[in-house]
């Protein structure tokens, strides 16, 4: 997948690209794969040292799915209800999302930004 794509997929790949914090570029969740989100999907990979090209193929699916499946875990566990750990950041875990944030002090932004990723990884969060 890459630019010129468009669908349920694409949406699901900005959904999680922008829970994860990487919509620097502010990048529309609208299904369509533009320049904005081939540049965020750089940026994931070059998080994990990937071939950095913006096209997502089936690598850059399987972190980005296990980076948010971890996320849904942790908030689950703290008792920050995401439903299934599904990989996808849709409305729950945005949800839970934002109530860790409220219980721990931070911005209510609905995303893993790095002050929310700190807290949420920290061996000794506040839970709920």
């Amino acid at each position: 997948m890459g630019i010129g794509s468009k669908g349920h997929y694409v949406k699901l790949l900005q959904m999680d690209l922008n829970g994860l914090a990487l919509n620097y570029n502010n990048f529309t969740i609208d299904g369509i794969f533009d320049s904005k989100t081939s540049n965020a999907t750089k940026n994931f990979q070059d998080r994990f040292e990937i071939k950095s090209d913006g096209i997502v193929r089936s690598l850059t699916w399987k972190l980005l799915i296990e980076n948010v499946k971890a996320v849904q875990k942790l908030l689950n566990s703290y008792g920050y209800h995401t439903g299934y750990p599904d990989g996808w950041f849709g409305s729950h875990t945005t949800d839970a999302v934002r109530k860790f944030q409220n219980h721990n002090g931070l911005s209510l932004s609905g995303i893993v930004d790095p002050r929310t990723r700190r807290k949420l990884f920290n061996p000794h969060p506040h839970p709920v």
